[in-house]
């Protein structure tokens, strides 16, 4: 092989890869993409403490008996803007806990569109004991567009929320 079939090939080669890497860039961006995380918000006077890892401090706080509320943070991945049309506890084609107009984060209203690389905050309306054991038996939030795209997520705080609220109904 001489140095210019050489370097013919390694162009080839680069080109072909090039052309791959262009492929899965451009599917990529032209899907829908969505980052949901459960969190738990503790009411601390007049603020809202939101809380998704499982530190102690979080911990002291689910055992206290500290008004709390589940809400939802719906994050926006898509090089587009996407509506959210329902967001809730639980899976989608089984029993679940859905939102009805939720209580949003910065002004909007339900329906919400969220823009490309935005994010939302649903909370729910009651406290945090009105799930069902069967709802919240794997620990995931879900989000679903108006498409019929459904994304789930779960939170180490959600699943130790999940563990106590199991224990409690298996007490009762």
């Amino acid at each position: 092989m001489t140095w210019t079939q050489g370097i013919t090939i390694g162009l080839a080669l680069l080109g072909a890869t090039l052309g791959v890497l262009n492929t899965w860039s451009q599917l990529s961006k032209n899907r829908v993409r969505l980052r949901v995380i459960p969190r738990i918000a503790f009411g601390i006077g007049d603020a809202k403490f939101l809380v998704s890892g499982l530190t102690q401090k979080a911990k002291e706080m689910l055992c206290s008996a500290r008004p709390a509320r589940l809400c939802i943070e719906v994050v926006n991945l898509s090089a587009f803007a996407v509506t959210i049309q329902d967001v809730g506890f639980g899976c989608v084609d089984v029993e679940r806990h859905s939102l009805v107009q939720p209580e949003l984060s910065r002004a909007k209203s339900w329906p919400v569109r969220l823009e490309s690389r935005e994010a939302i905050t649903a909370y729910a309306t009651v406290g945090v004991f009105g799930l069902k054991p069967e709802i919240v038996k794997n620990a995931k939030a879900y989000a679903k567009t108006d498409c019929g795209k459904v994304w789930y997520g779960s939170s180490p705080i959600f699943k130790a929320f999940v563990a106590e609220l199991s224990m409690r109904n298996q007490d009762e």
